[in-house]
């Protein structure tokens, strides 16, 4: 049987709306506003976000802090 893992990625780099890196806490307030222990049952990994790369100069015109997605990328896929 495959074993349940959430992964926890909090970035705002490509994501269209900002604020969308808050996602994931919302899902786990409205669980608990529903009393259900879904959240406790399964492991949860964050991954570390590079949304730092938001207040630096953008070098990439035609892809938006592609650098920063990159480096969220290769975190997530370890």
């Amino acid at each position: 049987m495959k074993r349940i893992k959430f992964v926890e990625v909090r970035s705002e780099l490509a994501a269209g709306t900002r604020g969308a890196s808050l996602g994931v806490d919302a899902m786990k307030v409205a669980s608990l506003d529903k009393a259900s222990q879904f959240f406790t049952e399964y492991e949860a990994f964050r991954v570390a976000d590079a949304n730092e790369k938001l207040f630096e100069k953008n070098l990439f015109p035609w892809a938006k802090h592609i650098d920063g997605v990159y480096t969220v990328v290769e975190r997530t896929q370890r």
